[in-house]
């Protein structure tokens, strides 16, 4: 009886975290995305105070959300267009800076 209790505690948890993930639209994720590039600006070789532990860090959790919400068929869908808008200007900039 006690191994059935924790298997149902177990499979509850699992899916109380899985819905989670679940719950958040591309726009939440492009915005949570945008969100740490921004932070990852502000430590940069080139916009802001060069700060290598925050940069690994930033690093780290673009690279999670990535592995995360990038096996979704809705995201996979999704234009991230304020996320390339993004991209492109910053590129833009590190042209002129070259």
């Amino acid at each position: 009886m006690l191994k059935l209790r924790r298997s149902i505690f177990h499979i509850g948890t699992l899916i109380a975290l899985s819905a989670n993930v679940l719950c958040q639209t591309p726009r939440e994720i492009e915005n949570e995305l945008l969100s740490h590039f921004e932070k990852l600006e502000q430590v940069s070789n080139y916009g802001g105070s060069r700060n290598e532990n925050v940069q690994e860090l930033e690093n780290k959790t673009i690279r999670s959300i990535f592995l995360t919400y990038g096996r979704r068929t809705d995201v996979l869908k999704f234009s991230f267009s304020k996320l390339r808008e993004k991209i492109s200007e910053n590129f833009k900039k590190e042209k002129i800076l070259i």
